[in-house]
């Protein structure tokens, strides 16, 4: 593969932002990849900043996979218990909405389990 700018010269890598090759001349080690000088390394500095940002995200979701099942699952219990204990019955708002939130709960939970399975 030769440079983009000079044909003439073969090229030491591919810019990140326009995924051009470039020789030495054109290139500029951002350390975490190359770039073209003066034209793309913000560019790439911020492409490598959403990454990072992405990477911490993702390692801290492992372990509050769970929590937002919960919290569906306590709102559907209080809702449903509501309904049950101060309406006296099980068909009206306050339990409709207590068991969609507890399906809710439950359908979270399983997709939750079946993503993290597959990237274990």
């Amino acid at each position: 593969m030769n440079c983009f700018n000079h044909p003439e010269k073969h090229a030491v890598g591919i810019c990140k932002a326009c995924q051009r090759g470039l020789c030495p001349d054109c290139a500029a080690d951002l350390g975490h990849g190359l770039a073209c000088k003066e034209r793309h390394e913000q560019e790439v500095s911020a492409l490598h900043s959403i990454v990072d940002q992405s990477r911490r995200i993702h390692s801290v979701t492992p372990r509050t996979r769970n929590a937002a099942p919960f919290f569906y699952g306590f709102m559907g219990l209080v809702f449903a218990g509501y309904g049950l204990f101060e309406r006296g019955s099980m068909i009206n708002l306050s339990s409709v909405m207590g068991m969609g939130f507890i399906a809710f709960a439950i359908y979270i939970y399983i997709y939750n389990k079946k993503i993290y399975a597959a990237q274990v």
